[in-house]
């Protein structure tokens, strides 16, 4: 717990409480005096995007207890457990990501040799194979930086784990024809960090600037890199969970 509370941002809790304060204003429920009945309600209520399911009810419960433990935000969990499945008794569907076709990915790295160098548009598409070739978390991939590149594989380290320690991953370091795109994220990725004499905070990034992208900016380069390609009609099932599948 101390490792998932410290590590975690801020921000996040803060996207947290703002949440359970709707949720609470939406059902009635005085969010300041919850008993447990009212906790496993707000843990199984529906998220935002209509969704039910084991990992929603325990990252609120994971989120609850940060706030009692750093805020002092006064909810009992006292000998409670995070529920690793549904109450007895409820029905739900659980909505998985579909996996992305590896043909959609074989486009993206022909468009990725085509693109100009540092562009936005190569920014896109090498952002989109990285992520697909890791199948790494985002936050993970915006905790992590590059720590070698060899000769086949293009290496890095992720700060914190979603609950626990940091980890050690790799992708290759060419495309499936040969291309050198993990190479050339790489020395982007080390210009920039060289310059400001410091690692660069993520790894999905803008190739020319640097600047970290953040997950709404990570989504329209994936939805810019498959238009790109021509796959329009596949921008819904286009997310960074589907990419890591």
């Amino acid at each position: 717990m101390d490792t998932f509370a410290a590590g975690a941002s801020v921000a996040v809790r803060v996207a947290f409480f703002l949440n359970l304060e709707k949720w609470g204003k939406t059902t009635g429920v005085n969010i300041w005096c919850m008993s447990w009945g009212d906790v496993e309600k707000y843990m199984w209520a529906p998220s935002r995007k209509d969704r039910v399911a084991p990992s929603i009810a325990r990252s609120r419960f994971h989120n609850l207890a940060w706030l009692r433990k750093y805020w002092g935000f006064p909810v009992d969990l006292s000998g409670r457990t995070p529920p690793a499945v549904a109450p007895a008794g409820m029905i739900f569907e659980e909505n998985q990501a579909i996996p992305v076709d590896p043909a959609w990915m074989l486009a993206v790295e022909a468009a990725w040799n085509k693109a100009e160098k540092d562009s936005a548009m190569q920014t896109a598409l090498a952002m989109t194979w990285l992520l697909w070739t890791s199948a790494v978390r985002l936050q993970q991939m915006q905790r992590s930086c590059f720590t070698a590149l060899t000769a086949e594989a293009l290496w890095g380290v992720c700060a914190l784990g979603k609950k626990s320690a940091g980890f050690r991953w790799a992708v290759p370091r060419r495309s499936n024809a040969g291309h050198d795109i993990g190479g050339s994220i790489f020395r982007a990725w080390k210009k920039h960090a060289d310059a400001q004499g410091a690692p660069l905070p993520s790894v999905v990034f803008e190739l020319r600037s640097g600047a970290p992208l953040e997950y709404a900016q990570t989504r329209r380069v994936i939805t810019t890199a498959l238009s790109h390609v021509g796959l329009e009609q596949n921008l819904s099932r286009a997310t960074t969970y589907s990419l890591r599948r």
